[in-house]
């Protein structure tokens, strides 16, 4: 007996309401509801889910704050830095057109030396050829600028003839004897034109010195090009290198493809365009080539510039109005052939950017760095949305950029 008392556990007294709850809910049943929930009264649920709404709401406030205070200096950094800025973002764009040429050299077995040698002297010599045509196409048109305004005379007089057997109300504001001539020549004058000629002539010897440091840029970004993985491998470590070499590769060659596709359209139309404007002998034909070429970069705003500069001088330099008119319909249909047929089929798809957003960019970057950053605006805003394309975390917001009335293309990596 005593054994049998030492192996006895003692049970401790149990209070026999303490089981009234477990005979209530059966036998082996459990409560599983969350410890701390079960004697929470209405009130005090309602203040924490006051408490959790507006700590939210002070947090994304202070996010949306933090944001506008970044863009705020990404802004002023900008325009502060745009002496640096702009030469760097235009040595990355040329990279983007030279190491693709290069690599294809390579294949050719060139040695890599020699290749980089022969391209950036190529591009050296078309900056430097265009440029001589362009500033040479300025001057001679800036001492011809008497002889055009003598001919628009002649053309107002004709049209003011016309208008005279008319009868048309007078425009409010006008002289009552010849209104349509007070109405060009309050929108066109040798004055206003003179100067913008001038100042055109000006920013293009600035820009020469742009390019000057351009080419220093992209002697060195070349040459940095070469070691790039080796560095990423040192500083990273063999397999996050690997993928973020991947993810580095992804990203490039896409931009690298919308900028070389770009730059061939832009040549195509140029080339085009100095043609028919050559076949119709319009004066300075080399120059709104250059023009075309540029302006096929800038969204909408540099169709308009490309086409219509080039027809009102066709009118003004030619008496009969048939030519200025036919140029007008041979010009708009390669702008329309070019945008709507050879783009989308050499991208592949559209560029699937919100017209907004390609707006905003445009003023953006023409704010901060005028026409450079103008013609630089869609590229930068398609190298910024394949960046956010290409990582999971930035996914959506590349959605969001994407034309809400394109043709939707499918994702591949879309859930």
């Amino acid at each position: 007996m005593a054994a049998e008392s030492k192996t006895t556990p003692s049970v401790a007294a149990v209070d026999p309401l303490d089981l009234e709850p477990e005979r209530e809910m059966g036998a082996g049943a459990r409560d599983d509801r969350p410890l701390g929930t079960e004697e929470i009264e209405p009130e005090t649920g309602r203040r924490r889910l006051e408490e959790t709404a507006a700590a939210r709401l002070q947090h994304g406030l202070t996010l949306l704050a933090l944001s506008l205070l970044v863009v705020a200096l990404i802004y002023v950094m900008l325009r502060e830095l745009a002496g640096i800025l702009k030469p760097l973002a235009i040595a990355v764009f040329m990279c983007y057109l030279i190491i693709p040429a290069h690599r294809w050299l390579v294949r050719r077995r060139i040695p890599s030396l020699v290749s980089y040698l022969c391209i950036v002297a190529i591009f050296s010599g078309i900056l430097y050829g265009l440029g001589t045509m362009l500033y040479s196409a300025l001057a001679e048109m800036n001492d011809r600028i008497p002889d055009y305004q003598e001919k628009l005379d002649g053309q107002i007089d004709r049209v003011e003839g016309l208008l005279a057997r008319l009868p048309l109300p007078r425009l409010p504001g006008t002289a009552p004897d010849r209104p349509f001539r007070q109405m060009i020549e309050d929108s066109i004058s040798v004055e206003r034109v003179t100067g913008l000629v001038t100042s055109t002539l000006g920013t293009f010897i600035g820009f020469s010195t742009t390019l000057i440091i351009v080419m220093f840029y992209l002697i060195f970004m070349l040459a940095e090009a070469t070691h790039f993985e080796q560095r990423l491998r040192r500083a990273f470590g063999p397999r996050r290198a690997e993928r973020m070499f991947q993810v580095f590769v992804t990203i490039n060659g896409s931009i690298a493809q919308f900028i070389a596709v770009k730059t061939f359209i832009s040549f195509l139309k140029a080339a085009f365009t100095m043609a028919i404007l050559s076949l119709f002998a319009v004066d300075f034909y080399v120059l709104w080539g250059i023009l075309t070429f540029f302006a096929n970069f800038v969204p909408y705003v540099g169709s308009i510039a490309a086409v219509t500069l080039p027809i009102g001088l066709s009118f003004i330099q030619y008496q009969s109005p048939w030519i200025g008119l036919t140029l007008a319909v041979l010009l708009i249909a390669l702008q329309e052939v070019t945008g709507n047929l050879l783009e989308p089929w050499m991208f592949g798809r559209r560029l699937d950017l919100s017209p907004v957003i390609i707006l905003v960019a445009l003023a953006f970057w023409g704010s901060l760095w005028g026409v450079v950053g103008m013609v630089l605006s869609v590229p930068l805003l398609v190298s910024l949305r394949i960046v956010l394309q290409n990582m999971e975390q930035t996914r959506p917001l590349a959605r969001m950029m994407a034309d809400p009335w394109g043709d939707r293309v499918a994702d591949p990596n879309e859930d």
